[in-house]
């Protein structure tokens, strides 16, 4: 495994916003992938990362995109997905919530173990997260805020960006950052995605590029995600590849859990 401290490409030359009592004890491992990837694959590492902070005390950072656009359902839906979506890939998450539409957007995993002070209550995780995004999307022009108590009731709705849920981020009236968590024996895995912009698929829902994003390139703003997030969450680590360790890892669990008749993604290389 390949890793460097304070790696260099995690400095833009600012200082971490928002970084109230960052923990001694937590080192957080910080992967930020180049090659999009397809959806079995994506969430079966998510799920080793999760195994890593509950059985091994590890805490994982992991900011990756989608090889097409992808159905990902939340581990309580129905597997019955609308005539609109019938063509594209469907993978099941461990989290819950609404579907979402992997498109053009840019999707975080975050694992920390039980012994995180984040790990405590749900909303403490979302909120530190969330609010490190708010800081990078004002640094590019764009003004969010947590939805808070405005939330009304979407529960029905299919997907994810259609609900509405006091840990949202929102621009105005648009939701812009989605997440949802899944508990392990105390650690937790918080995944969400980010729309950067409109797609084919759904296009009542806008991203950052129609609320006025000055689109830098999707490897600034991913990397400089990564760095803000990794600061709030512990001493970053810089991780070139996946460890070997953690691979097989997530080669087992796709194999077993999410190569079914259901998750349409092709057997693609790596």
């Amino acid at each position: 495994m390949k890793s460097k401290r304070h790696a260099n490409r995690f400095s833009s030359g600012r200082p971490h916003v928002n970084n109230p009592a960052v923990s001694r004890m937590n080192t957080c491992h910080v992967i930020v992938e180049q090659i999009p990837n397809y959806g079995t694959w994506n969430m079966a590492v998510d799920e080793a990362l999760l195994n890593a902070a509950s059985a091994d005390g590890q805490c994982w950072l992991r900011w990756y995109r989608w090889s097409a656009p992808t159905i990902s359902l939340g581990y309580f839906q129905s597997e019955s997905v609308p005539d609109e979506y019938a063509n594209l890939p469907v993978v099941k998450r461990l989290s819950g919530g609404g579907a979402i539409l992997h498109h053009h957007e840019l999707t975080y995993a975050a694992a920390i173990p039980r012994h995180h002070e984040l790990a405590q209550t749900p909303a403490d995780l979302y909120r530190a997260i969330h609010d490190q995004i708010i800081a990078v999307m004002a640094e590019f022009g764009i003004t969010a805020h947590r939805r808070g108590a405005a939330a009304e009731d979407h529960d029905g709705r299919f997907l994810c960006f259609q609900r509405e849920d006091p840990n949202d981020v929102v621009c105005g009236r648009h939701k812009i950052v989605g997440s949802a968590q899944r508990r392990r024996r105390g650690a937790v895995l918080q995944h969400g995605s980010v729309l950067l912009r409109r797609s084919d698929f759904a296009q009542e829902l806008a991203g950052l590029e129609e609320l006025g994003l000055k689109s830098p390139p999707v490897g600034l703003l991913q990397t400089r995600l990564a760095a803000c997030v990794a600061a709030r969450l512990g001493e970053s680590e810089s991780v070139e590849t996946l460890p070997e360790s953690l691979k097989q890892v997530a080669e087992q669990i796709e194999q077993n859990r999410y190569r079914t008749d259901r998750t349409l993604s092709p057997l693609d290389s790596r």
